[in-house]
């Protein structure tokens, strides 16, 4: 262990404690004043305080994350997850509550919002060069590591191989437009989308 000094900014605050012996990470608890609750309503974001402040040792920072029980159980997670807390912040630790669902959620005083994780951190020494040194993955970015051991090449023709198992899909699920054949309608989608949507929907509810 290592010692953080905390100082309780309110007499509403919660000392952070840990749920197990080898817990990673420590409770943090919503104060909320003399408020009994407060509300983050679907889809947006709310800023709960937790009344503390610490101070961490140099080359250490503190990770804001998500509780899984809370976003598993009621969709409710860190917004900007994990928040960084730095060193040399002095200030009220708030976490930034996002509502992921549809329905209106309460945060009472005292409940547990959050997790805090202190981390060792490393600053950079930035060198600017000329040219990096080569890698096998080079320059690829986003997605380019999602099939392993094979070569873009093989990639790329999966990838085309799955949209043409998936445009024929697509044509085996349509029903002939009014007054055309088959062969008409497969031939010539625009046919299909040009037809009255009236009457394409009583012909597919006929074939049905």
């Amino acid at each position: 262990m290592i010692p953080v000094p905390l100082k309780r900014l309110t007499e509403t605050a919660i000392i952070p404690t840990y749920g197990s012996a080898n817990a990673a990470g420590f409770d943090l608890h919503a104060d909320l004043g003399k408020a009994p609750f407060a509300l983050v309503h679907p889809g947006e974001h709310r800023l709960i305080r937790t009344g503390i402040a610490v101070a961490l040792p140099p080359g250490f920072a503190l990770l804001i994350c998500p509780r899984s029980g809370l976003s598993f159980k009621s969709g409710i997670t860190v917004h900007n997850g994990p928040g960084v807390i730095d060193a040399d912040y002095r200030g009220d630790i708030g976490v930034i509550l996002h509502n992921t669902t549809h329905m209106q959620f309460v945060v009472n005083a005292g409940d547990r919002i959050a997790q805090g994780v202190i981390v060792p951190v490393f600053q950079a020494a930035f060198d600017e060069v000329d040219t990096l040194d080569e890698t096998a993955r080079g320059t690829g970015g986003f997605g380019s590591t999602g099939v392993a051991g094979l070569p873009p090449a093989a990639v790329i023709g999966m990838r085309a191989m799955a949209q043409d198992a998936a445009d024929r899909r697509r044509w085996s699920n349509l029903r002939p437009a009014p007054g055309l054949s088959e062969s008409q309608t497969k031939d010539n989608g625009v046919k299909w989308l040009d037809a009255e949507p009236e009457e394409a929907a009583v012909a597919m509810l006929k074939a049905a």
